[in-house]
């Protein structure tokens, strides 16, 4: 158990690198929110993780590196080809009295492959 958190105990972050984004869908009245569908490396199916106020800057990111045409396929459709490296934090969500794990993504990067890297 690693709780309380606070000032000095802050929440954990975590990190991966390279995790393939399959698909998006955006969440709330104003589609602010934005749940992001990421593959599983060794099983099948995919991880959803939250995006909190950041939808234009993850929406920015996902034009300038394929343009609009990316940003509608992975609004409407999966098998997209977009890797990410993620910090994010878990937390534990809570929607109509159901409580399950949520991943919240605090921050990421397009992912920049070995050989883009030189």
């Amino acid at each position: 158990r690693m709780e309380p958190f606070g000032k000095a105990n802050p929440i954990p972050l975590l990190g991966a690198k390279a995790l393939n984004v399959n698909r998006i869908q955006l969440l709330g009245n104003d589609e602010s929110v934005v749940r992001i569908y990421f593959d599983m490396k060794k099983a099948k199916g995919m991880i959803p993780a939250i995006l909190f106020r950041q939808r234009e800057n993850f929406e920015e990111m996902v034009k300038e590196l394929g343009g609009d045409r990316l940003w509608q396929n992975l609004l409407s459709q999966s098998n997209n080809k977009l890797l990410l490296d993620i910090i994010y934090t878990v937390n534990v969500g809570n929607y109509n009295n159901n409580k399950y794990l949520q991943i919240q993504l605090q921050d990421f990067r397009p992912h920049l492959s070995d050989k883009r890297k030189k």
